[in-house]
């Protein structure tokens, strides 16, 4: 990675970013023209409009924007001029500034989207905490991301992940950023229930929903046990860190005044965990993760049908899954009347749901797929060097496309589902992260392989060559 790329890298992330958040303040884009002189004039009333924030409303809108600053400071961090370095974060809070205020002047004219003073305010802030951040991080930050190429070690690209996996957890459990610490909200949350200290006390509509729940719950984990096993920690240090992140996380959501804090997570995560590992270990001594190409054909076929039962229960898994709880309906009557109700607006759906709903599906979808992709990523590792890798990575494309519109297509005749267009493009990103992982993954151990290997050679011809010389002028003389 050359000198500019991670600045170019910052700076296209920061833009996408900024289309993103363009985007999803005008969803679900049900345009109502309007004279523009009026609403000019209802904005410049905007504060006196009556609207208020909640707690939760604000503290999202500032964190909306504070990886926005970030990004596009960043970006511009090469610089070296002193004047410079003070005048571009401030261009980029007035970038921040008019995206912001445009958005809520043009929400006038996409409702049910209303604009409001205190979203300009929580906006802002956030713009000014991404600008503070930079000047203070963005130097670190883009030498960490030059330095995410040049890794020579499995387990360093493996903890990046992992880290990487942990924080979405936690940045997920901390929704909806109902955040509190008074003693009397505290005492009110544990009179209502939602500090279960017993586990499997809370209550389930029935034994298939909470077998359900259990088994999302513990599913979540398993990434985090074997990305452990990756970065070469033992099996108990593996299993230790999962139940020890699990601990804090509960501690943590004790401060979130609308989520539950149940230990039964912290048991769910001791399953999780106890899998990922197992999983893992299963995997190295099978030689999936190793790939040594010297196997015998024997041992490949052996792998090959190992893959292929993995594969299988793992499409299983995802039907079982998405299809729960399989109160299917094919009368075409009902067929015909839920298709008109299919979402083809991206994120349409997610509008009218709570923050924490739409997470939680965004990331159902992404941690769900990535197995799948990781598990086809394994033939492409081996048939690198073959005339099928192409055809074979066509193949494998298809599959993470075509597996997610089928279950979405299996929903169309489920009463309790939601047939969505974005469902299916979270569910082929997940599935394509995970392709991604296991081929990164893959390409470090082969350059920890190689770095292994060649200091050895280089070192013995230094020796031979010092000694020849010697050798030579004894001989002459």
């Amino acid at each position: 990675m050359n000198e500019r790329s991670p600045y170019k890298l910052a700076g296209l992330t920061g833009l996408a970013y900024m289309l993103f958040i363009i985007y999803g303040s005008f969803v679900p884009f049900a345009f109502t023209a309007k004279p523009l002189a009026e609403a000019w004039m209802n904005f410049r009333h905007i504060g006196d409009s009556g609207l208020t924030a909640s707690r939760t409303d604000f503290a999202t809108n500032v964190i909306l924007y504070i990886p926005l600053a970030f990004l596009l400071c960043s970006a511009c961090w090469r610089v070296t001029h002193t004047a410079a370095r003070v005048l571009l974060p401030l261009i980029v809070f007035g970038v921040c500034a008019l995206v912001t205020v445009g958005i809520e002047f043009l929400q006038q004219f996409f409702p049910p989207r209303t604009p409001s003073i205190y979203d300009i305010y929580a906006n802002l802030a956030g713009a000014g905490a991404g600008v503070m951040l930079a000047w203070l991080l963005g130097t670190r930050f883009v030498s960490w991301v030059s330095h995410w190429s040049q890794l020579h070690r499995t387990g360093g690209m493996a903890q990046k992940l992992l880290y990487a996996y942990v924080l979405v957890i936690f940045a997920y459990s901390v929704l909806p950023l109902d955040l509190t610490i008074s003693p009397i909200e505290l005492f009110h949350k544990w009179r209502e229930g939602r500090v279960n200290l017993i586990p499997f006390a809370f209550g389930y509509d029935s034994t298939a929903s909470a077998f359900y729940q259990l088994a999302t719950d513990a599913a979540l984990w398993v990434p985090v046990a074997m990305l452990c096993r990756l970065t070469r920690k033992s099996r108990q240090r593996s299993f230790a860190f999962v139940v020890g992140a699990a601990t804090v996380l509960e501690l943590a959501q004790l401060f979130v005044y609308s989520r539950v804090t149940d230990t039964t997570d912290i048991v769910t995560a001791m399953a999780g965990g106890g899998l990922g590992v197992a999983a893992a270990d299963m995997l190295s001594r099978f030689g999936w993760l190793k790939l040594d190409a010297s196997q015998t054909p024997a041992r490949q076929t052996h792998l090959t049908l190992w893959w292929t039962l993995a594969l299988g229960a793992w499409l299983i898994t995802l039907a079982a899954l998405f299809w729960f709880p399989f109160d299917f309906r094919t009368e075409r009557a009902f067929l015909l009347e839920r298709s008109k109700h299919i979402n083809l607006i991206p994120f349409a759906s997610y509008y009218f749901s709570t923050e924490f709903r739409a997470v939680t599906e965004i990331i159902h979808k992404l941690v769900f797929f990535a197995p799948l992709g990781a598990l086809l990523a394994w033939p492409a590792m081996r048939l690198r060097f073959s005339k099928w890798h192409g055809p074979y990575i066509a193949g494998a494309m298809a599959v993470l496309a075509v597996t997610p519109a089928m279950i979405e297509l299996g929903q169309l005749a489920l009463p309790g589902k939601v047939v969505d267009v974005t469902d299916w493009g979270l569910s082929l990103t997940g599935g394509l992260a995970g392709y991604w992982a296991a081929r990164a993954l893959h390409r470090h151990r082969r350059r920890t392989q190689a770095f292994q290997r060649q200091p050895e050679r280089p070192l013995r011809q230094h020796h031979q060559n010092q000694k020849r010389p010697m050798g030579n002028q004894i001989t002459r003389q």
